[in-house]
This record gives C-alpha cells, structure tokens and sequence, in this order.
C-alpha cells in the first residue's frame, strides 16, 4: 500500500507538475520534460494497472493509497509554501 502511494505521488508530482506547469511557466528546453513521459510514467500507469489486474489490492487499500500519495503532495506543497514566506 506504501509503494502504490508512492507510484500515485510519482505519477501526479512528475507527470503534472514537471510536464505541464514547469512547462507553462518557462518555454523552451525543460530537462524535466523527457523523462517523466519516457520513463516515470509509463512504469506507474503499468505498475498501478497490474497491480488493478492481478488484485494486489483490495478497495480499502486502494483507498489508503491514493490518500497517502495525495497525502505526500500536499505535506510536499505545505512545507514549500513555509519556505517560500
């Protein structure tokens, strides 16, 4: 359940933040760009489809995953937001 929370956190900070909003922000080259398409999230949607596929996991643990890897972005987002005042 703790590494699916992590697949969840991977996916939604490098497959949103590096590809899309660093990328709005700033045109041109992006080193973040590549790799989260190329590599990161091809293995998470995988990891979470076979995971779904083989029933790794029940609904309730499913259900704390998503909790903890949202759970991660925003303990992540609080403590950015602390340094940044």
């Amino acid at each position: 359940m703790v590494g699916m929370g992590l697949i969840f956190f991977q996916l939604l900070i490098n497959g949103v933040q590096h590809t899309i909003i660093f990328q709005i922000k700033k045109t041109g080259y992006n080193p973040g760009f590549l790799t989260p398409w190329l590599v990161l999230n091809p293995f998470c949607v995988i990891t979470i489809f076979y995971a779904y596929y083989i029933h790794a996991l029940s609904s309730l643990d499913w259900l704390l995953a998503i909790i903890l890897g949202v759970g991660f972005i925003g303990v992540l987002f609080a403590k950015t937001m602390s340094k940044r005042k």
